[in-house]
């Protein structure tokens, strides 16, 4: 008796790829197949494997449930998935998941790229799709990060506000705006680092000024980021990317408590001017 199960992978598109579509998709194809006698007598259908929360970046046999198939399958029996893109995401993924599935026995169906990988051409079709496929979200990245490399220069947001600045839309379309609440809170961090606090005494002083206003309280590192982007005089600019432009890392007291910062701001200054930021 050959035992068929299904296998999927959360998408962020939910209507389209959601679990329950992915489900769907699998059983139906079962069912189709096991009324055409496929399989012979009595195939089973052991239920669908989905791993959910878990980055498209991990590859598939690393991951809780695709790594779970293989101890569920036995020779013979047939892993399906619904789209080519919910197993693999690279070429790398696709020659090393097909090597244990062949050495365990196991084939795999894509309901997407109808693919016989049990021939030496089915596996040539599957490499070549994958190859294409990853060609195609390169091509996706580069464009994604271009086009947040324009928005940067310009002030526009891109995913959550830096600190100091809120994400705004009206007529005009989306841009950033000061955040005063946010920098005076800043403001008093670094002023508090300066004095000689810790990074718990820094969070436990704010925690409480923040609640007597009523403020949620923000984490311990946020204290130290914040007066680390006071210290740069807020630019429209995440920690993290200020931080690759000056060669270190300004995300840590070291650099809040190093008292003059006009060397870090110049250098930054200068740098968006070169690179055409209109902030600069």
């Amino acid at each position: 008796m050959i035992k068929v199960a299904g296998y999927g992978r959360m998408s962020t598109d939910k209507q389209q790829m959601s679990p329950k579509v992915q489900t769907q998709k699998i059983e139906n194809w079962f069912d189709q197949q096991k009324s055409t006698g496929r399989w012979g007598d009595s195939p089973k259908f052991i239920g669908m494997f989905i791993d959910e929360a878990v980055s498209s970046r991990v590859d598939m046999l690393k991951r809780p449930f695709g790594q779970h198939v293989l101890t569920v399958l036995d020779r013979g029996d047939m892993v399906v998935v619904a789209s080519l893109s919910r197993a693999f995401r690279s070429v790398n993924d696709t020659w090393n998941t097909m090597k244990v599935l062949d050495e365990a026995g196991i084939s795999i169906a894509f309901l997407d790229s109808p693919m016989d990988t049990s021939t030496p051409v089915g596996k040539l079709m599957l490499t070549m799709v994958a190859g294409f496929a990853e060609f195609e979200r390169d091509l996706i990245s580069s464009r994604t990060k271009e086009t947040a490399a324009v928005k940067r220069k310009m002030g526009e947001p891109i995913g959550p506000a830096p600190i100091g600045w809120q994400n705004s839309r009206d007529s005009r379309g989306t841009y950033l705006r000061p955040d005063k609440s946010a920098r005076i809170v800043a403001e008093a961090a670094k002023f508090l680092f300066v004095k000689g606090l810790s990074r718990q005494e820094v969070f436990y002083q704010m925690r409480t000024a923040m609640r007597k206003r009523r403020i949620e309280p923000k984490s311990p590192q946020w204290y130290v980021s914040a007066a680390a982007a006071a210290c740069m005089d807020f630019p429209k600019l995440s920690i993290t990317f200020i931080s690759s432009v000056l060669g270190f890392s300004i995300d840590r007291m070291s650099f809040i408590t190093s008292g003059d910062h006009s060397k870090a701001k110049k250098y930054l200054r200068d740098w968006m001017k070169q690179e055409g930021f209109s902030d600069a």
